[in-house]
């Protein structure tokens, strides 16, 4: 039985549809979701720390991942949704520790794709599907619910 559902949310283009799809499942199973965003500061953006003191990159990031999972949760008002925003990383294990801190039955994640170094070295999706302890729905773009 599914009850609870960890959407993995980003800020690419896939994620009103990552959303999307983990609303259809939580409807259909009576289950409630955590959209998650897992964020971090690229290491080519050092920190303002060491010269002004204090660093206003991680609060902007966090807020515009705020402000997106606020204008998706709004839209549904017959589905429990929360939302947890976290600065750890790699990804694809900030989302598995979610997921384990949640105690997931669906860790629903969208596809990147295979292009460049990810056919080496995998996707987030792929790293978490291939890695996770729980069932994994990836969703791609061209598919339809």
């Amino acid at each position: 039985m599914i009850q609870r559902i960890l959407a993995a949310i980003d800020d690419s283009a896939r994620a009103p549809r990552v959303f999307a799809t983990a609303i259809e499942y939580a409807r259909a199973f009576g289950a409630s979701v955590r959209l998650y965003h897992a964020f971090t500061v690229p290491p080519e953006f050092p920190p303002a720390a060491a010269t002004s003191g204090f660093d206003v990159l991680p609060q902007h990031l966090r807020r515009e991942a705020e402000q997106r999972l606020l204008a998706l949760t709004s839209s549904v008002d017959d589905v429990s949704c929360e939302t947890l925003i976290d600065e750890r990383g790699p990804a694809w294990r900030a989302i598995m520790a979610a997921a384990d801190d949640y105690d997931a039955d669906l860790i629903v994640v969208g596809s990147h794709g295979f292009q460049g170094l990810d056919r080496l070295l995998g996707t987030n999706a792929g790293r978490v599907a291939n890695s996770a302890s729980r069932n994994v729905l990836v969703v791609h773009a061209a598919n339809t619910i």
